[in-house]
């Protein structure tokens, strides 16, 4: 995931989610880049898939990070994918461990800047009875945040994957929730749809009332596929045709600056296969010079 913040004031905040193999393309998007999520072609190795956060920095990803802080950009860890339920209610219970590991691992890397969790499980119907999957995740994140400012990493930004909803129960779908635990809340159901009708509606949720709109992290899909391909719940489901324009690109952007949309976060950076396409980088840059634009 790629992210870009507007720039409000004299700083350039931005995020990006990417494969450490692509940091060439940093230098060409410094301009508008200054924080880096960082996995390798699969992970950087800590993960969350168990229920607990552990495993060893692989060592692309440990060269990754002064390389990147050398640029000035800095480096948020993706802390893997985790599909089973089981394992996100397990997760809940670890939130003393969970600093303890990860503020180990940011006096070891002082180039990182940020943790992202990454809950990819079903609806509510998995939570104990009477409790609420996103306030118990909410929780979660809040006191492995809190944590993390009491063992002195007070600049270390905690995010969160979403599926902002108004009506759905899941886990990541309550995001006034979310907001309350987490630095920022990257809401991935606005990654593509098959008009900007569609993808309006899709919006709406995130811009909600009570939805903290100076947590949101706006989701942007900027890969192209005719076809769907990998497996379960890792599966990429064929890509709009709208979605993959530049009209499309130019619509989205603009909403985002005329909703006061503060991080765009795109999904997914690979280079290789031209995503993000050129077309994307003009309108990165209107949305970091902040203010609105014309529909």
């Amino acid at each position: 995931m790629l992210g870009f913040a507007a720039n409000h004031s004299a700083d350039i905040v931005s995020s990006v989610i990417m494969q450490v193999r692509t940091l060439a393309v940093v230098v060409v998007l410094v301009v508008v880049v200054l924080v880096v999520l960082t996995l390798c072609p699969s992970q950087c190795g800590p993960t969350t898939e168990n229920g607990t956060v552990a495993g060893a920095l692989l060592p692309s990803c440990a060269r990754a990070i002064p390389a990147l802080a050398k640029l000035g950009v800095g480096a948020e860890l993706w802390l893997g994918e985790t599909d089973a339920n089981a394992s996100a209610l397990k997760l809940f219970d670890t939130a003393k461990e969970s600093v303890t590991f990860l503020s180990s691992l940011a006096k070891a890397y002082p180039g990182l800047t940020g943790f992202n969790f990454d809950l990819e499980v079903g609806g509510s119907s998995w939570c104990p009875k009477g409790q609420s999957c996103s306030a118990s995740y909410a929780a979660f994140l809040k006191e492995v945040k809190a944590g993390l400012v009491a063992a002195g990493h007070t600049g270390i930004r905690v995010t969160v994957d979403a599926q902002c909803s108004t009506t759905g129960k899941g886990v990541t779908q309550d995001c006034t929730a979310l907001a309350e635990g987490a630095d920022r809340f990257m809401n991935m159901d606005t990654y593509n749809a098959d008009s900007y009708e569609h993808w309006l509606n899709q919006f709406k949720p995130a811009i909600a009332p009570g939805v903290p709109r100076a947590k949101l992290g706006a989701g942007l899909g900027c890969w192209y596929q005719k076809k769907a391909r990998g497996r379960g719940r890792r599966r990429l489901q064929p890509v709009p045709a709208w979605s993959t324009t530049k009209k499309s690109a130019e619509q989205r952007v603009c909403a985002f600056m005329n909703h006061s949309v503060v991080e765009i976060d795109m999904f997914l950076l690979a280079p290789a296969q031209v995503f993000p396409e050129p077309f994307w980088i003009a309108q990165l840059e209107r949305f970091v010079t902040g203010g609105g634009c014309p529909m």
